[in-house]
């Protein structure tokens, strides 16, 4: 008899989940780890690490540890996306995209592409461009799911769909989506490209006081889902750049310390690279143009005599 199984870890309701339904099948199947290994050619380990909860393991190895103990493939895969979905946006909060009904803007329909992606697992683009025999391209299916631009056409979000395994009805509702953003913001000639960094530096540019930075901040608490400080110092490690709890908490009070623990801070808050150039630049002249009006101005000297006008000092 084999040594008994730790439990699930649950750090991640979604993976917890994943891992308690690959377990009641291998138990219902009354096989051990080393029987499945045998049947679908995965390691035993790698089988039982698919099982502990601790992160979403491969699809495929989901999908032949089920099928081969009698459960239902797509019910295992619906339960993977969700694990893969939940992991990644614990790993990296990101702000919530709208649903298909309520889209209206470019950067609505971007946020809602990156967000299918994600709900489909987030395949790699190699995967995404053999879903769609080649009509998706590679380089193009990255630009799409990091929201650099829009789909160009109908057929090519037809692609993306595809490659992001869309059904109906939410099908429909997508290519709805896409129409009335076209509808409502031009022609897509001129919407290829995402204005959000445009837009971003505006709404930037407009913070004048510290209180606005802070405000400012606090908007990107909120739709990183409201960590705690201490939250976000512990994401910040996590995706390897660490900011200590008290940094977090004088930087989202619109105080320093410097540039050195704000970027990690802006990465635990699902901030990309790009937009975080445009954050450290509204920081340091907000802080400036308020050092500069707490400082008084220096003393007014008045010239004494011509040699001290003409820099001469006596020795």
């Amino acid at each position: 008899m084999g040594r008994k199984e730790n439990p699930v870890v649950r750090k991640v309701p979604a993976v917890g989940r994943l891992a308690d339904f690959q377990r009641t099948w291998r138990a219902t199947a009354g096989l051990t780890y080393e029987d499945l290994a045998h049947a679908t050619g995965w390691s035993a380990a790698t089988l039982r690490n698919a099982a502990s909860g601790r992160r979403p393991p491969r699809r495929d190895v989901v999908r032949d540890a089920v099928t081969h103990c009698g459960g239902p493939e797509q019910e295992a895969i619906d339960l993977w996306r969700q694990a893969r979905y939940h992991q990644r946006l614990a790993d990296r909060p990101r702000p919530q995209a709208p649903a298909a009904h309520l889209v209206r803007t470019v950067v609505d329909l971007a946020a809602l592409v990156e967000e299918l992606y994600e709900k489909n697992g987030a395949p790699s683009m190699s995967e995404m461009e053999h879903r769609t025999d080649g009509r998706l391209g590679h380089s193009t299916a990255h630009r799409l799911v990091t929201k650099r631009t829009i789909p160009a056409d109908r057929d090519q979000f037809a692609a993306f769909l595809d490659a992001v395994e869309v059904h109906e009805p939410l099908r429909s509702q997508c290519v709805q989506a896409w129409d009335r953003v076209i509808t409502l913001n031009g022609p897509v000639r001129i919407q290829r490209k995402v204005p959000h960094l445009w837009r971003l530096r505006q709404e930037l540019d407009a913070l004048r006081t510290v209180d606005d930075l802070v405000a400012a901040l606090g908007a990107l608490r909120l739709a990183a889902g409201s960590p705690t400080d201490q939250q976000i110092s512990e994401h910040s490690a996590r995706i390897g750049l660490w900011a200590p709890g008290t940094a977090v908490e004088r930087i989202m009070a619109g105080l320093q310390p410097g540039d050195l623990f704000f970027g990690p801070v802006l990465g635990a808050l699902g901030v990309p690279s790009d937009e975080q150039i445009l954050w450290r630049q509204a920081r340091q002249r907000v802080l400036s143009e308020d050092r500069a009006r707490r400082e008084p101005p220096p003393p007014r000297r008045t010239v004494t005599g011509p040699e001290e006008m003409l820099g001469y000092v006596a020795p």
